[in-house]
């Protein structure tokens, strides 16, 4: 059985106890660029159209009670999942864009070694995947065109006081994900 939870999803709502075969793929996403794409949403209604850079000026107030409010909730979702207990991978974003191949056999090893305890060979799984993916281009996603950006690009849309904040409420957990951009050097480290 396959559950979808998303940051969005209240994890006070998680089924406990999780049954002892559960595990879990957890895609986490900087939480700055990840914050910029839900304002966009918010603002917009949309998955595919960016605000104005002035926009960002006309908004500050909304944008910065977001920020501050978001950061906790992204915090305490993935600190969540990752003392669970429940085997998990965590999966970046940034890594799935910049090496589906890669990310994908890692995730597909994860999920057989769950399923049957053991892992199938690795030649036929890479030859899956890159059969999959090649079955999948972005061009055939429909009406569907998400925003292109560079990760980290939000980073700049942050003040000194925004990013302090993010970092105090969720030091720990940026450094664990290699997103804290003080002393992990990202986005340029990622």
């Amino acid at each position: 059985q396959i559950t979808n939870f998303q940051t969005r999803t209240p994890f006070l709502y998680t089924p406990a106890p999780l049954s002892e075969s559960v595990f879990m793929i957890l895609l986490v996403r900087n939480p700055f660029d990840c914050f910029d794409s839900y304002f966009n949403m918010t603002l917009t209604n949309t998955h595919n159209v960016s605000l104005a850079e002035s926009q960002y000026e006309v908004f500050a107030d909304v944008w910065d009670r977001l920020v501050r409010h978001e950061i906790e909730i992204w915090r305490k979702f993935n600190e969540y999942w990752l003392a669970s207990g429940v085997p998990l991978i965590a999966v970046r974003y940034e890594d799935l864009v910049r090496e589906p191949h890669e990310v994908l056999r890692r995730v597909v090893t994860f999920v057989e070694r769950g399923a049957s305890g053991g892992v199938a060979d690795d030649t036929a799984l890479r030859a899956h995947i890159a059969a999959v993916l090649a079955r999948a281009p972005s061009e055939e996603l429909g009406p569907y065109k998400p925003r292109v950006g560079r990760v980290g690009a939000s980073l700049g849309r942050f003040s000194s006081d925004q990013r302090a904040a993010v970092v105090a409420a969720a030091g720990r957990t940026l450094k664990a994900f290699g997103y804290d951009p003080k002393t992990q050097g990202f986005p340029e480290e990622l």
